[in-house]
């Protein structure tokens, strides 16, 4: 809420005052919007498989005790990770949605304080090596007074993952006691 604050104090007295214009004061101040936005982020696995997805789930909020305005929360993939897909959730009003195989964006000119919205993002691992850390960060144009919790980071262990195939041939349907033949031996990592 905007605007300022008005204070006013008088005072009288039963004793006549010479001077009565001086018996009240008015003070205003400014109004300052304050919002503490929110933003928590789990991963629904402890590694990730290479060539297989898994879910993040990103839980913001906005915990007031304003309206948040111009709220915008970014969440940029780190290398060997492509989201795949994503839905959101809003427990009061509308935030804007936009995804792409790098990275996932929200965003509203007001988020109402006290509103929750949770975003479930799946993404496929890809080839790479360490651990897989993804962060996401919360902004607000309002005033927030804890920031601390504008960002969120996950780590997961990354597993390497071999499709490993072998076949077993020869040029023989049966062997013949005293005599030699061979095999051949194929394999591949798919």
């Amino acid at each position: 809420a905007g605007g300022s604050i008005t204070n006013l104090v008088s005072i009288t007295s039963t004793t006549p005052d010479p001077t009565p214009g001086n018996n009240t004061a008015t003070t205003a101040l400014s109004r300052i919007s304050s919002a503490d936005v929110q933003v928590t982020k789990t991963a629904s696995v402890s590694a990730g498989t290479v060539g297989q997805t898994f879910n993040y789930v990103i839980n913001i909020a906005n915990a007031g005790p304003s309206a948040a305005a111009g709220v915008s929360l970014v969440d940029a993939m780190p290398a060997g990770l492509t989201l795949t897909a994503a839905q959101l959730a809003v427990s009061t009003g509308s935030l804007s949605f936009a995804t792409s195989a790098t990275s996932l964006t929200v965003g509203t000119a007001s988020f109402a304080a006290g509103a929750t919205a949770t975003i479930t993002v799946t993404v496929l691992v890809g080839a790479g090596t360490g651990s897989i850390t993804n962060v996401v960060g919360i902004t607000t144009t309002t005033a927030d007074p804890v920031t601390t919790n504008n960002t969120s980071t996950s780590t997961i262990s990354r597993i390497d993952n071999a499709d490993l195939q072998v076949t077993k041939t020869t040029s023989i349907s049966g062997g013949t006691v005293g005599s030699t033949f061979s095999y051949v031996i194929t394999f591949a990592n798919a």
